[in-house]
């Protein structure tokens, strides 16, 4: 185990357990980090435990449109056929 659990972790112990302490805690540290490591470290968490009910944006491959990946989308058929004509003429 790393230096920084075994210190967190003493420290949660000696505050009386984890379950009371670690809100606590939590408050404290963010206070103490900088905002854009908060951020960075949400946005990782949020990736690795696919943590749904947050807007995360992505492009549909078909028409470019960039949406939210937890909502279903659907193209807009006026823009695809702006693309597949704009591509016509790419191809001629």
């Amino acid at each position: 185990m790393s230096i920084r659990k075994e210190v967190m972790y003493e420290l949660l112990e000696n505050l009386g357990g984890e379950e009371v302490s670690s809100h606590m805690v939590l408050m404290e540290l963010i206070k103490w980090l900088d905002a854009d490591t908060v951020v960075e470290f949400t946005d990782d968490f949020k990736r690795l435990n696919n943590v749904l009910g947050y807007e995360q944006y992505e492009m549909c491959s078909t028409c470019q449109e960039t949406h939210d990946e937890n909502e279903e989308h659907s193209c807009d058929e006026e823009k695809l056929t702006l693309i597949r004509a704009a591509n016509r003429r790419r191809v001629q």
